[in-house]
């Protein structure tokens, strides 16, 4: 959804993704995810993990003249950066798109600002201009506790809120009271990008409440840095994820 807001003309995308099960997956999803907003996968390269040199997948890549280049799979920090810069050497100046949010300070040690200008990511709650309160809180006691703030340790910490919610909600400590009421009723809770709820999976023929979905925020990288460009609420994410895969997910 953001990605054509962000893109509106865009019909043709390149997918660079990892040479493994991760890699091959997120390419996958993001390739159904592609054409059921109407951009057409033109190819997906794929590169072994380890990979440092992108020069000749890059041109490639930029071989087939497409509107955006993708990169399912990547990871956050060097490596990342290291595409990025191939891209750029090998000549694309289209869109790209990344749903990791990347580590600004590896990226920008080996790619240039050309480089990875406009590029469409995620965004973490805690770095919006106007965070939620509990983003704000997070981040301000871990400062309080560390001395420095490390927004990766985010990733880690939805399962505790969900956690909490859950034995409030089933006003228990019983561990098979807790599962059989998330399983069957579902889950609403708060992370620090927002809103968050149990899904259904009918796509994997899974119809009890067993995925997560949560409400995103999405950045553009202007002059080296990530420019907060607005948020996907929880509601519009779930309906975006039943329009791709299909079945009802609430």
């Amino acid at each position: 959804t953001m990605a054509k807001r962000a893109f509106p003309n865009a019909k043709t995308v390149v997918f660079l993704s990892p040479d493994d099960e991760t890699g091959r997956a997120r390419a996958n999803e993001e390739t159904q995810v592609a054409e059921a907003f109407g951009v057409k996968v033109l190819q997906v390269l794929h590169y072994p993990r380890d990979t440092v040199d992108f020069s000749s997948i890059a041109a490639k890549a930029k071989s087939f003249n497409s509107d955006l280049i993708d990169y399912p799979g990547a990871v956050a920090g060097t490596q990342f950066g290291l595409q990025l810069k191939a891209m750029y050497a090998a000549g694309f100046r289209g869109g790209q798109i990344s749903a990791i949010t990347p580590q600004m300070d590896e990226i920008t040690a080996v790619a240039s600002k050309e480089a990875l200008e406009g590029l469409l990511c995620t965004m973490q709650g805690t770095e919006v201009p106007n965070p939620y309160p509990l983003a704000h809180e997070v981040k301000q006691d871990y400062m309080k506790k560390y001395g420095k703030w490390s927004e990766a340790s985010l990733t880690w910490i939805h399962g505790w809120f969900a956690f909490v919610q859950a034995i409030k909600k089933a006003d228990s400590l019983d561990p098979e009271a807790v599962t059989h009421l998330i399983a069957t009723k579902g889950l609403e809770w708060e992370i620090p990008n927002g809103k968050a709820m149990l899904v259904k999976r009918p796509d994997l023929g899974n119809n009890r409440y067993c995925d997560t979905s949560s409400e995103m925020a999405y950045s553009q990288i202007k002059n080296g840095k990530l420019m907060f460009i607005g948020r996907i609420p929880l509601d519009e994410t779930v309906s975006a994820c039943e329009k791709v895969f299909g079945g009802k997910w609430r």
